[in-house]
């Protein structure tokens, strides 16, 4: 937001000036060891292996479980879809399939994210719904690796969810409609309940923001009902999102005027037993209001359930491959107290040697300029002193690196002068 001061990666929100009694009109729940042990097992194991398929499935072609270390021909060479949102659609995901196994409820899952398809096909592989309907994607060895190496490629699953995707309802390529498309699926379908999840970034849109009136149009006698889920995770493609700018009290105060019942899920340490909790309160809401209309005693404008959460990447140790990544290696390293103390950059392992400028180039297209470059601007912004000197030493790095890279892409190797990465574990 205009005049936040940026020191970390996700910073929190700025407070807001509404007043703190708003946050009275956020949904409580006791959520603490809501799940037993064998169910939050059971959903943790289905979560760490979609994660690892989602991501997978983004930068792997080959050697997909790692039975040897990584080449740098086992990476694609385009990456597609975007794995930020991934892990926060599989969360919902796992939870919802076990609501339906328990309780057989009708339930359709509308995902909004775009490119976020690696977490939802993962899914899909892993209860066999996917072999089911393309047997080269069965469960097996040889289905994984179809999805998996042929994923954005032609001939595999596209990055967004589309039309080839089974149960899908919503093309994902084109983020803001996936609130709508759920609302209209609802209608005349009383005994449907759709999840429907919406991006931070893609609530931005024009399309969403008129639609989350949309439960103004459903007759619970009628109807089925929808149950939006705002993805709140911080960012989209390469900035930070309204809806993550804005505090508890932001979005309590939002929602509850467009007539919703706000619950924030944001208990990063007891996620599963917080987002079970929230989801079974939800469908019992919505049930309650369902209930009270059929037999011919509606409630008028009920409040009907959505769900906030707040997917947030904690402020914790990181170990950081800088393996191609210069954006996410400058807003690591600058702005963050006891940054040693706290952030490790290893070197991602490939095929020959990974300590030269020579490897960097070639096969991540990131040198040591770039750690520089980074410095340089991060230092500009906190020292008026470095900021009047910037421009000429940028132009000089500028001028260094590429004679650097002349000479590397001529003679396939270092000049004598440089000398191997430092590490800085």
């Amino acid at each position: 937001m205009p005049g936040q001061q940026l020191t970390q990666p996700n910073t929190p929100p700025d407070p807001s000036h509404i007043p703190d009694s708003i946050s009275q009109q956020a949904v409580q729940l006791e959520y603490k060891n809501f799940l037993n042990q064998d169910d939050l097992i059971s959903i943790q194991s289905f979560r760490r292996a979609a994660d690892y398929i989602a991501a997978a499935m983004i930068f792997l072609r080959n050697n997909i479980f790692l039975e040897r270390d990584l080449a740098f021909d086992d990476i694609k060479p385009r990456l597609l879809g975007h794995w930020g949102t991934c892990p926060g659609l599989v969360l919902i995901y796992a939870r919802l399939n076990k609501i339906v196994c328990d309780t057989d409820v009708e339930m359709l899952y509308v995902v909004g994210p775009g490119h976020g398809a690696p977490g939802i096909l993962a899914c899909l592989w892993l209860e066999d719904s996917l072999g089911t309907f393309w047997p080269k994607y069965s469960r097996n060895y040889e289905g994984l690796f179809n999805l998996i190496a042929t994923f954005s490629v032609p001939g595999g699953f596209p990055s967004h969810i589309n039309g080839q995707t089974p149960g899908a309802i919503h093309e994902g390529g084109e983020s803001g409609y996936a609130l709508s498309v759920a609302f209209g699926a609802a209608m005349d379908n009383p005994d449907l309940i759709i999840p429907c999840v919406i991006g931070d970034g893609e609530a931005e849109s024009g399309p969403t923001a008129a639609a989350w009136h949309g439960f103004k149009y459903i007759d619970p006698a009628e109807s089925g009902a929808v149950l939006p889920i705002l993805h709140i995770n911080g960012f989209k493609i390469s900035e930070r999102t309204i809806y993550g700018a804005m505090d508890d009290r932001e979005l309590v105060s939002l929602f509850v005027g467009y007539g919703y019942q706000p619950r924030i899920v944001e208990d990063m340490e007891n996620i599963d037993h917080d987002l079970a909790a929230s989801l079974s309160w939800a469908i019992s809401e919505i049930h309650k209001i369902q209930h009270a209309t059929r037999p011919g005693s509606p409630i008028v404008k009920p409040c009907w359930p959505v769900i906030l959460l707040r997917a947030l990447k904690e402020d914790r140790p990181v170990h950081f491959n800088y393996h191609g990544y210069p954006f996410e290696l400058q807003g690591l390293l600058f702005g963050r107290p006891g940054l040693m103390e706290r952030v490790t950059i290893a070197r991602y392992k490939e095929e020959g040697t990974t300590t030269s400028p020579f490897d960097m180039m070639l096969c991540n297209n990131i040198s040591r300029f770039d750690v520089a470059t980074a410095a340089i601007r991060g230092g500009s912004r906190v020292s008026p002193k470095v900021a009047v000197n910037a421009h000429i030493e940028m132009s000089a790095l500028r001028h260094e690196a590429k004679k650097v890279q002349d000479y590397i892409y001529k003679h396939g190797e270092d000049p004598e002068e440089t000398y191997a990465t430092p590490s800085f574990d």
